[in-house]
């Protein structure tokens, strides 16, 4: 059936202690519940407000790479095996956040305690796997942050940011971020399958590399 809405608690301001996470104690109480139905999670997004990718051609390895880069606020989305989708997300204005929700597709624009600020930034999934996971092992990583303190970019500590993309990574078993292979017949800087770097037809592709240096920007 439909999952009710449920709003997790807000902690704003400053830093947050992984502890805090952790411990919230309505959240594992909502995983416990879960587990003892035989709930268990059949995938992952990752929400930001946008990413960039940027496309380069090596003409001495004939090959494509492209750079991903997320940008901006971050939120982690799982999908459960029958009961709607759990999101987490943390920054400076709400701090702490999560929602048990029928469907992703969901508002980022929430009002935070008794309606002194609105979170007006709009999140978009840029990132997603169905590699499934148990409701322990999201646990788990869960209180592998306990030991972190996050704060704002740039500070000593953990960007707000990366909260989110850790967990991601770790449930979907692959970076988020940074260079990765492409195959331009794939629809552009889409992530490379199991083909090599042009699959058939491939001297197409070489031929936008020519009279450029080893390394240039793809269009």
């Amino acid at each position: 059936g439909a999952a009710a809405s449920m709003r997790g608690r807000y902690r704003p301001g400053g830093s947050v202690k992984g502890s805090k996470i952790c411990d919230d104690g309505e959240l594992q109480d909502m995983l416990a519940g879960w587990e003892k139905l035989g709930v268990s999670f059949s995938g992952v997004m990752l929400q930001a407000e946008s990413k960039d990718t940027a496309t380069a051609y090596c003409m001495e390895k004939d090959s494509w790479t492209a750079t991903d880069t997320i940008v901006g606020e971050t939120a982690l989305l799982l999908k459960t095996t029958g009961d709607g989708w759990l999101q987490l997300r943390l920054n400076g204005d709400m701090g702490f956040r999560w929602e048990h929700c029928a469907s992703y597709r969901f508002s980022s624009s929430k009002k935070v305690g008794a309606g002194q600020k609105t979170n007006s930034v709009q999140l978009h999934v840029v990132d997603s796997s169905t590699k499934g996971f148990e409701i322990d092992d999201f646990r788990e990583l869960l209180e592998g942050q306990r030991t972190n303190v996050y704060g704002p970019a740039g500070g000593s500590s953990t960007p707000f940011e990366d909260f989110a993309k850790r967990l991601f990574e770790a449930l979907g078993g692959r970076k988020c971020e940074g260079k990765r292979p492409m195959d331009p017949l794939q629809g552009g800087p889409g992530r490379q399958g199991g083909k090599g770097a042009h699959g058939k037809g491939g001297s197409g592709a070489k031929s936008v590399g020519k009279g450029s240096s080893s390394e240039s920007s793809g269009r």
